[in-house]
C-alpha cells in the first residue's frame, strides 16, 4: 500500500496552454499504480497564490474516477 501526494503547480510561472501537460504527467504517474482497498492512493493539491485540494488522499481508491477528475474536473488556478 502507498499514498501518493501530487502537487501541481497552477501559478503564472506555467502557461495555460502547457497545463494540460502538467495533468498529463499527474495521469501518467497514477497509472502506474495499483489502486483498491488495499493499493495506491492518490491526492493531488493545486498551488498558485493558494493551495486547492483538488482530490483528497482518501476521496477515491478508482484510477478511473482519479483519472476523470484529473483529466476535467480542474483547470489552472
Amino acid at each position: 500500500k502507498v499514498d501518493v501526494m501530487v502537487l501541481m503547480d497552477g501559478s503564472a510561472s506555467v502557461q495555460r496552454r502547457n497545463f494540460p501537460d502538467v495533468k498529463n504527467f499527474v495521469l501518467t504517474l497514477a497509472a502506474g499504480f495499483d489502486f483498491g482497498a488495499n493499493g495506491a492512493r492518490v491526492g493531488v493539491y493545486q498551488y498558485a497564490i493558494g493551495v486547492q485540494k483538488e482530490i483528497g488522499l482518501n476521496q477515491f481508491n478508482n484510477r478511473q474516477v482519479v483519472s476523470l477528475l484529473i483529466r476535467g474536473a480542474f483547470n489552472k488556478l
